[in-house]
């Protein structure tokens, strides 16, 4: 799984560097939530595989098929299969500025490949309540952009329910 990993974020990494510059991503999206939990457990939640798979909603997961999520200290691939079946995954590498602030570089990969894009998470409060800011810039199509609409709302709905329930 390391391996793969590795590979993963070498290719993400390697497809930002290659990726034209005449190409216009304009595309983005903007969300915002407020959690009941302080930063730093919301920042735990975000990084940590086993708890990135509580939370994220893939658009189009077949249903039944488990969300496996391999990260390491620079990033995530979240695998998971379409519902032909196919094996897709989410590779993101990301840099972190304390627990408050966490930039990512973001493709999908497998059949449906994607340009790399980037998504940049800010987190504000300290106490029992903080609010998380999600932008998400460089999608390159209106397929990208309504499939990560989806992708975002729903897991950062699943993500605000499981913090509720305390």
């Amino acid at each position: 799984m390391t391996t793969l990993f590795a590979q993963s974020v070498g290719i993400l990494l390697n497809a930002e560097h290659e990726r034209p510059q005449s190409i216009n991503h304009d595309a983005s999206l903007s969300f915002s939530v407020s959690l009941n939990a302080d930063r730093r457990r919301i920042f735990q939640v975000l990084t940590i595989s086993e708890y990135m798979e509580t939370w994220i909603t893939v658009p189009g997961c077949h249903h039944g098929s488990p969300i496996k999520v391999v990260s390491d200290p620079l990033g995530f691939h979240v695998q998971y299969f379409d519902e032909k079946l196919g094996p897709l995954a989410l590779v993101g590498s990301y840099q972190t500025y304390r627990t408050s602030k966490t930039n990512i570089l973001w493709r999908r990969t497998g059949d449906r490949e994607s340009t790399t894009s980037f998504v940049k998470v800010r987190l504000n409060g300290d106490f029992e309540r903080t609010t998380l800011c999600l932008h998400h810039s460089g999608l390159d199509s209106a397929e990208e952009c309504d499939w990560h609409s989806q992708l975002w709302a729903l897991s950062l709905q699943k993500l605000s329910s499981l913090f509720e329930l305390q």
